[in-house]
């Protein structure tokens, strides 16, 4: 059976388990610190990157820091963000990349998957608060989201070239999940139910 990295904060996130991989992913965070706090608990990415930082020291303690660094240079991070942002704030977090990325940097991540914001006038909040949308995504988010995404791909590409040895990888879930909701029957779905807030 396959397991996801486990989260940062639980207890038994220790030792050699942290070797594995660790989840820093917080519900209701972003990249800007002010970003949902509307939401009790979340952790926003400075957070997120403090807790790598010391996740990252513990490695060293435990397997000292030539192996460390060699185990952090051939990692994978994935970061998944921007969707809390841009429904709260738009494209404001889109200039606070460049800093949070040489800080991973700095820290010794050196292969990112960084993932573009969704189409999030699918969201049920948004298409809620678009109602002349009718039972379609809202065009409006997605439109904004399209403006972030080709500003973030853009980015990626900069930073990936100006930060040595650094690979990022800019991943289109915008894409992937707008062809499912185009073409969902080409997924074996013979109706396509998007959710709605009532």
């Amino acid at each position: 059976m396959k397991t996801f990295a486990p989260p940062y904060l639980a207890p038994t996130t220790a030792g050699p388990v942290v070797l594995k991989g660790v989840n820093y992913a917080s519900g209701g965070g972003g990249i800007l610190g002010n970003t949902g706090q509307i939401f009790v608990g979340r952790i926003d990415m400075d957070a997120q990157l403090d807790n790598f930082e010391n996740t990252r020291q513990e490695i060293i303690s435990d397997i000292g820091v030539a192996a460390a660094m060699k185990l952090l240079s051939e990692s994978l991070f994935s970061v998944a963000m921007g969707s809390n942002d841009f429904i709260n704030n738009y494209l404001l977090p889109v200039l606070s990349i460049p800093e949070r990325a040489l800080r991973m940097y700095r820290l010794g991540a050196r292969k990112i998957v960084v993932i573009n914001v969704g189409p999030i006038g699918c969201i049920p909040n948004q298409r809620e608060f678009h109602l002349s949308a009718g039972d379609d995504c809202s065009a409006f988010p997605n439109q904004l989201a399209k403006l972030f995404n080709d500003r973030l791909r853009h980015l990626v590409k900069e930073i990936s070239s100006n930060l040595n040895g650094s690979i990022f990888v800019y991943a289109d879930v915008y894409r992937i999940v707008g062809d499912i909701v185009e073409n969902y029957t080409s997924y074996g779905a013979s109706v396509l139910l998007l959710s709605s807030v009532s």
